[in-house]
């Protein structure tokens, strides 16, 4: 392919080449009265840059109405966009939108449900695809009333009376 005919500049930009590609060229002397034979040499184009996906995927602090997402972080981001969903829901919701942080705190969930969330990196020359995953926030607490009541050592004006350990108790009032 012809690049240039007859040009007086030592330097000619090619286009429409294809990336990561190894490309022969040659260019020669014309004189007024006879041409030089060709030099050749070679170049390669440069790879198309890719902006990779985040990984190291995790949810942490995950409490009945909330919990923090987090990723590892990606060489040459920008920044990130954060998006979280009921796993049943179609419809993304965005926690975060171009945060150079790694990790995002969502709240105002709902206990004991499911949660697709993910994240994906804006770089200078595009974003990648999404990198997703899940995390079910915590059942709400329930203080138990306490069972297997006795009596016992009962007297004319005394008895001892006794229950069964209730988990997370701190204390009773009898």
């Amino acid at each position: 392919t012809n690049a240039a005919t007859a040009t007086t500049a030592t330097s000619v930009a090619i286009s429409g080449l294809t990336a990561s590609t190894v490309y022969d060229w040659r260019v020669r002397t014309n004189c007024a009265s006879a041409s030089s034979a060709y030099t050749a040499a070679q170049f390669t184009t440069a790879a198309v840059p890719v902006c990779n996906a985040p990984a190291g995927l995790a949810s942490s602090g995950i409490s009945t109405t909330g919990a923090t997402v987090s990723w590892t972080a990606v060489s040459g981001a920008l920044n990130y966009d954060v998006d979280y969903k009921l796993t049943s829901a179609s419809t993304w919701t965005n926690a975060a939108a171009a945060t150079t942080a790694t990790s995002v705190a969502i709240s105002g969930l709902t206990a004991t449900t499911v949660y697709d969330w993910r994240v994906r990196t804006n770089c200078s020359f595009g974003s990648s695809g999404y990198s997703a995953a899940q995390f079910t926030t915590s059942a709400p607490f329930v203080c138990n009333a306490p069972s297997g009541l006795a009596a016992s050592s009962i007297t004319s004006s005394t008895a001892t009376v006794s229950w069964s350990a209730v988990s997370g108790a701190v204390n009773f009032a009898v």
